[in-house]
């Protein structure tokens, strides 16, 4: 969906064992995501 849609799943997840692996694993999606995004502040006149 990058460049132009922002999608914010909506998930449930049980995480017993190690829920701070799962918070990681998200988190660098999310990161490389919001890299990829075109927030139409950079661009110039």
């Amino acid at each position: 969906m990058a460049p132009d849609v922002i999608v914010i799943p909506h998930v449930i997840v049980s995480v017993d064992s190690n829920p701070g692996e799962l918070y990681r694993r998200m988190r660098e999606i999310a990161v490389e995501y919001a890299k990829r995004m075109d927030w139409g502040w950079e661009k110039e006149a």
